[in-house]
């Protein structure tokens, strides 16, 4: 398989005038990712950013959510409960997030889908949302959370990403970056044939403002699959709530 130069962007304008227009950019896997390219400047990320002038006479100025079906294995680290992510990935999610050659992508939000175990045996599991926002306070007990940052007042202390699932002491106040929300994999672990994490995105980070409290993601949910009568059909039922 050869590479391409091919970029994609979705735009849904709302037929409520009210609401605002969101941009998708559809990837696949290591397309998000800083990797050798068989050409110079030809990532799909800095593509949307060095060559816009292809999709059009007025190309979005910001790119709200970038979706990537992956199939990659993660590392495991202190059992399935730490599994830590790619560091291409976050390291991606770091650069689209402060570097100014993906300015369109300062904005955007990472959508990640993977199998929890792949075709090989070999553990999955790498799906969640990064957000470019701090951490927030509520997250239910089948959510886990890796964030980039360091204890306040930590003056040299390096920023860094912690490990899925770690706990921030009592009383420690951290200045947070940015966060990748996933489903704990030691939640989705029994009979059932698949698990799925529901939220609702309730503000997309090129809409909040420092005068309050940043929006992420609310409304929690978790959904258990099982097979129906004719052994076919996957029946989804909700098993885990929380609003926020």
């Amino acid at each position: 398989m050869a590479e391409a130069n091919l970029l994609t962007l979705i735009t849904l304008l709302p037929t409520d005038k009210e609401l605002f227009s969101v941009t998708i950019q559809p990837l696949l896997c290591s397309d998000a990712l800083q990797l050798d390219t068989d050409q110079p400047h030809t990532r799909p990320l800095d593509g949307v950013n060095t060559d816009a002038h292809c999709l059009g006479k007025n190309p979005p100025d910001h790119i709200d959510i970038v979706s990537i079906p992956t199939c990659s294995p993660q590392t495991e680290s202190a059992g399935d409960r730490n599994r830590r992510w790619h560091p291409e990935f976050t390291d991606s999610f770091k650069r689209a997030a402060s570097d100014d050659s993906l300015v369109r992508h300062h904005y955007a939000i990472f959508v990640l889908a993977n199998f929890r175990v792949l075709r090989d045996s070999l553990p999955g599991g790498l799906s969640g949302i990064f957000m470019p926002l701090p951490v927030g306070s509520k997250y239910p007990n089948f959510v886990s959370i890796s964030y980039y940052g360091r204890p306040k007042g930590a003056a040299r202390a390096l920023n860094h990403w912690s490990l899925p699932g770690e706990q921030i002491s009592p009383g420690e106040e951290m200045s947070t970056f940015g966060h990748v929300t996933s489903l704990d994999p030691s939640t989705s672990r029994g009979p059932a044939q698949a698990y799925m994490l529901g939220f609702t995105v309730s503000r997309l980070p090129r809409d909040t403002t420092r005068w309050r409290q940043p929006q992420g993601l609310a409304d929690f949910q978790l959904q258990v699959a099982h097979y129906g009568s004719n052994s076919a059909e996957l029946i989804f039922g909700q098993t885990g709530r929380q609003n926020d």
